[in-house]
């Protein structure tokens, strides 16, 4: 028998005996199991970690997570629902990511997979995702005065720079994948 470089699974060898073959892929076979664990969501709830200050979910708003980790790689989605009377702040919304899984700490991407639902005028507003070590911040993709064709620039969803006034049933969502501390 022998092992793996990388992990340290016993796996047979041509010289082994043929009749310990069943033993020995089992053996790797539960090594590799253990290795990987359960494929399984962990549910989180995230909190409001804005870059500035005044952002409120107000009165009945919701957030709720979840995230799976494999080896490095983190997947995670998350969902947060605006109540009566929400607040945009002066600095861009942000969520923090669960404690158990912060991003690398030389981790500073941007990911463009995120949404803010108007729920009042049926809209949806494609967002730019920025991962820090501890936190998601939600851009709005918005169109600048200029030449044409006009660019498409990611500006901070905060109070100056939201594409309407957040209420009641309005929804940011998310679902990145990024590297783990």
């Amino acid at each position: 028998m022998a092992t793996t470089s990388n992990n340290g699974w016993t796996v047979p060898v041509s010289t082994d005996l043929v009749r310990n073959g069943a033993t020995a892929i089992k053996t790797l076979g539960d090594s590799i199991d253990a290795s990987v664990g359960k494929l399984t969501y962990t549910s989180f709830t995230p909190t409001i970690s804005g870059t500035g200050s005044g952002w409120s979910l107000g009165t009945g708003g919701a957030a709720s997570g979840s995230y799976c980790q494999i080896g490095k790689t983190v997947f995670l989605d998350a969902q947060i629902s605006l109540g009566t009377g929400p607040s945009a702040g002066s600095g861009a919304f942000a969520i923090a990511l669960p404690s158990a899984v912060l991003a690398s700490g030389a981790i500073s991407e941007w990911v463009s997979v995120g949404s803010y639902f108007d729920n009042d005028q049926n809209d949806l507003y494609p967002c730019v995702i920025k991962i820090s070590s501890d936190k998601v911040e939600f851009y709005i993709q918005k169109t600048v005065t200029g030449t044409n064709p006009k660019p498409i620039v990611a500006q901070a969803f905060n109070d100056t720079n939201k594409p309407v006034v957040p209420a009641s049933g309005d929804v940011f969502t998310c679902s990145i994948t990024y590297r783990a501390a």
